[in-house]
């Protein structure tokens, strides 16, 4: 038992002289940077905007004009949908009506029963 504690204890003074050092993330150097390029894009939309409101503006409307565009369009497709779904519901109904008959007679049910009583329970 004492070998191997002395060689997990060998292993792990190797460990941290060799490898621990290594893994040391390398030293980062900071830099100031006056304007970055968020707050210089920023600072150009401010300008735009300031110079030019019209374009801004206009370029506001298409985006408007463009959503309730594509609003019209979907209330279109959602109305002609339901009245598809509608059209459809009434033809079922009008099947369904067609279909109402009454049930067989009682009489009908046990002429089959008694055909198919002969080939055993599961025949009927």
């Amino acid at each position: 038992m004492l070998p191997l504690f002395r060689a997990v204890l060998v292993w792990v003074a190797i460990l941290v002289t060799v490898i621990l050092p290594r893994l040391d993330p390398p030293a980062q150097r900071s830099v100031a940077v006056a304007v970055t390029q968020l707050s210089a894009f920023d600072r150009n939309s401010v300008m735009q905007q300031t110079k030019n409101p019209q374009r801004v503006q206009a370029a506001q409307m298409a985006q408007v004009q463009s959503w309730s565009l594509e609003l019209k369009q979907g209330l279109a497709e959602y109305q002609a949908r339901q009245a598809a779904l509608a059209a459809a519901q009434a033809v079922a109904n009008a099947i369904a009506a067609r279909n109402n008959h009454p049930g067989p007679p009682p009489e009908i049910a046990k002429d089959i029963t008694d055909a198919f009583s002969p080939l055993g329970a599961a025949a009927v």
